[in-house]
């Protein structure tokens, strides 16, 4: 019966004036519902937001369901927020992997090999290890992460009970993912 959105507003509010997303993105409708009155309550309360997107805020859960009530939050948005294009013809993402061929063929130990190099190179030797990772509200096992890198094989991401939502959230977590054994 109660609102729990403006207790945790103010609770967020209270702990921090500036808040800050990397690769900000909705993809479900309660999430969605959900940021504008949470944001609304933010704003209000003096939060800055900061966040970085490869999608414009009129761009934000395009083709999502019922969309239209989404419409309010990106207004909000548009009111609170000075939204900037940093466009760049150099996709500094690859940047690392300048030197490193994307696929690896054929699929042998000279392939396997390779992704070793390539993943030393791109983790810079760090340790490898098993992590985790909330996947719709399951615990889901990571078989190799260093820093924002996950290695999955094939099998650990085709073969298994996986769907949009558990690569999305794979995705967000990871900026580089490879996956061997294919």
């Amino acid at each position: 019966e109660d609102d729990p959105i403006p207790p945790v507003a103010k609770a967020l509010a209270e702990q921090a004036w500036v808040l800050c997303f990397d690769e900000f993105s909705v993809t479900d409708i309660a999430d969605a519902m959900i940021l504008s009155r949470l944001f609304s309550a933010l704003f209000a309360g003096g939060v800055v937001l900061v966040a970085t997107s490869n999608v414009a805020p009129e761009d934000l859960y395009r083709d999502g369901l019922n969309r239209q009530l989404f419409l309010p939050f990106i207004a909000i948005l548009k009111r609170h927020a000075e939204v900037l294009s940093l466009d760049s013809d150099k996709d500094y993402r690859l940047e690392k992997l300048s030197r490193t061929p994307v696929y690896v063929m054929p699929a042998d130990a000279a392939a396997d090999e390779a992704l070793d190099e390539a993943w030393q190179a791109m983790t810079h030797g760090a340790p490898t290890a098993e992590t985790s990772l909330t996947l719709k509200g399951r615990m889901a096992a990571m078989p190799a992460a260093s820093g924002d890198a996950a290695r999955f094989s094939f099998s650990d991401l085709c073969e298994k009970p996986l769907g949009a939502r558990d690569y999305l959230a794979i995705a967000s977590r990871f900026s580089t993912v490879f996956i061997d054994h294919v």
